[in-house]
């Protein structure tokens, strides 16, 4: 393949390469499912009060359950590689505009998931503090996606917000589930409603699994076109048969869970279906970088 070749070319190890490469995409994909699943959270609970179905009320518990779970595990996992950088590496000022969403959206999802039962009476007052967080992580996802602007992209800015906000809900969702799963037995809802929220999990991941991958194709056919033809560089085959095929792979898993009448025996599939995520989002990064010229 190209992407070997090359590499021995550069005498850089495939291993250590690829081992980089799934840290790289399981990081990215544990923030972005961090920053997207309160989104996923609050638009549940809104479902709830328009469809006055009590699943719906437990579920957006559960995902944001989930949700605040992941933003403190991305908080402090990226918070202590920062910390090392800056005291062991070299000395970097970080601007406050990239700290503070992320604390308040933190913050205010913390808030949301321990007033649940004190304002189930004040259902607009809990919305309210729900979309509040959501919003506040949606804008530390604008700010990341606006860093990649330093990669000369702006032109594809409101492209690439999309794509990162569709692979973060398809991210949430997929690790939603395996969150239903091991609270099974701690928060025993019923068959029934297992049953319903591993379907409607699987069903939003499957759609913006789907949506993520079409908006890769676009922006990398436009970011291809907008170059001269002399500075295209090749793309490997293998890199795209997996920025591609995997996530083809989780999209069956999750038609698979969505199409169950016994969700819960599709454990196996909802775990490697988020896998198989991880490592498509970093090959998808990998050919996105690959492919074009530096700035």
């Amino acid at each position: 393949m190209l992407l070997l070749s090359t590499l021995h070319q550069f005498d850089i190890d495939p291993l250590f390469f690829f081992v980089l490469l799934a840290t790289a995409g399981l990081t990215l994909f544990f923030a972005l499912a961090a920053l997207a699943a309160p989104l996923l959270g609050v638009v549940t609970e809104s479902l709830y009060v328009f469809k006055h179905q009590s699943f719906y009320d437990k579920c957006a518990l559960q995902i944001t359950q989930a949700a605040f779970c992941m933003g403190l595990f991305i908080f402090f996992t990226l918070g202590a590689g920062l910390i090392y950088y800056v005291y062991y590496v070299d000395y970097i000022a970080i601007p406050p505009l990239i700290k503070a969403p992320p604390l308040t959206g933190l913050l205010l999802l913390g808030v949301y998931w321990i007033t649940w039962s004190a304002l189930k009476q004040r259902r607009a007052l809990h919305l309210l503090l729900g979309w509040a967080a959501a919003l506040s992580m949606l804008g530390a996802l604008f700010v990341f996606c606006g860093l990649l602007i330093a990669v000369d992209w702006p032109a594809f800015m409101a492209l690439i917000y999309v794509g990162l906000l569709c692979t973060g809900l398809a991210a949430g969702a997929g690790l939603s589930q395996l969150w239903l799963i091991m609270r099974r037995f701690k928060a025993d809802y019923g068959r029934d409603y297992y049953a319903f929220a591993m379907r409607y999990c699987a069903r939003v991941a499957l759609s913006f699994t789907l949506a993520a991958a079409l908006i890769v194709c676009a922006l990398l056919l436009l970011l291809r076109h907008a170059i001269p033809a002399d500075l295209v560089q090749p793309l490997d085959i293998g890199v795209i048969a997996i920025a591609f095929g995997l996530p083809l792979s989780c999209c069956l898993l999750w038609f698979g869970i969505a199409k169950s009448d016994s969700p819960l025996r599709h454990k196996p599939g909802a775990f490697f279906a988020c896998v198989f995520l991880f490592i498509a989002l970093g090959a998808q990064l990998l050919m996105l970088l690959s492919a074009f010229p530096s700035p």
